[in-house]
Formats: C-alpha cells, structure tokens, sequence
C-alpha cells in the first residue's frame, strides 16, 4: 500500500516536470535522476527497520545563468520482513526542497555536486512482537547532499548521491529525531 502511493506520487512528480519542460525557454536546465540504493536510520523507535531499500526522484531545475538549481527530490524507503518469525516493517516518505549547486571537473566528463534545504518526511513501523514500538508520524527538518556523476552524453550521466536528512517526527506520543543517511546509485536524464 505505501509502494503504491510512492509510486502514485513519484509519477504525478514526472508528469509536472514534463509539463515544465514545454512552459520553459531555451536558458533553462532540466535534470531528474532515478536512485536506487539504501538507507540507514538513527532513531531508536526503528529497531531491526533501520536499514532499509530506497527508491528516489532527484530533480534539479534552474536557469543557466544561475549560481544554483532549485532541488526537488522524492524518497521513498522500505523494509518488509512480515513473513519472518519476527515480523516487522518500517517505511519512510520523503520530499526535500532546497539548492544544489554542480561543478563540472575540469574536461573529464565528471561533474560533483552538493545541495542542502528543507526535508518534510512521514515514517511508519510495525512490530507485531512488540506492538508499542510500531506507529506512524510526521515531521519537518533538513538534508544535505553529496554527489558524483559522469556524463555518458549531452543527455544521460551515472553516479551516485550521498545524503543525510534529520527530522523531529511525532511517533507515539514520543518526540524523536530521525536522522538518516542514503546511498544511492543513479541514472539522471538531462534536458
């Protein structure tokens, strides 16, 4: 149920980038990337869900005389061991706002960038061995990234994107800061 409304968020994310590209000039730079990688979290409520796959939409637009792009990025991560002796599940849903800054590295092809700004994030856990962890929240906070990426051609690169978000979430009654880092390895389509 939470894949598929990632899923659901992350296309409608596409389809106001692709309405973008139309309303846009000729000066504008376009970006969005795919992620596939881990992540690993802080907080003490996630237990064995620490460590979970992740999914991302990392979106740059910005015009070309510009210092930085305006980030727009989308994570989802997951883990579902409910078929385990010891069932448990936890998910996370993420959007950060902010700037990225991208510089290229010299002639060879590579170019290294980094970025930082809001994180509004959602976070879910289930424990059906001890039911007074599992729950569900919300909260606002930060992240700030790294990453490296090499330029197949004029339109795709490869690399991968580094970052670390924190937040204050609501979670049973219990205030707690849910830190995190990612990894990703990414595909990015550039126009």
């Amino acid at each position: 149920m939470k894949k598929a409304s990632i899923i659901k968020r992350s296309t409608l994310i596409l389809a106001i980038l692709g309405q973008a590209n139309i309303a846009l000039a000729e000066d504008w730079t376009r970006s969005v990337a795919l992620g596939l990688g881990s992540k690993q979290l802080d907080s003490r409520l996630w237990q064995r869900a620490d460590e979970q796959d992740s999914i991302s939409l990392i979106a740059d637009i910005g015009k070309a005389s510009w210092p930085v792009s305006i980030a727009v990025d989308l994570h989802g991560t997951g883990i579902d061991k409910s078929d385990s002796a010891d069932p448990y599940e936890g998910y996370t849903a993420e959007l950060h706002l902010g700037v990225r800054r991208a510089w290229d590295i010299g002639g060879s092809g590579f170019q290294f960038y980094a970025g930082g700004g809001l994180a509004f994030g959602y976070a879910e856990t289930k424990f059906e061995a001890n039911p007074e962890l599992s729950g569900d929240g919300r909260g606002t906070g930060y992240w700030a990234g790294l990453g490296l990426r090499y330029r197949i051609n004029q339109r795709f690169s490869v690399g991968t994107d580094f970052r670390y978000a924190d937040f204050d979430i609501k979670h049973l009654d219990d205030s707690d800061t849910s830190g995190s880092r990612q990894f990703s390895i990414t595909g990015t389509y550039h126009w």
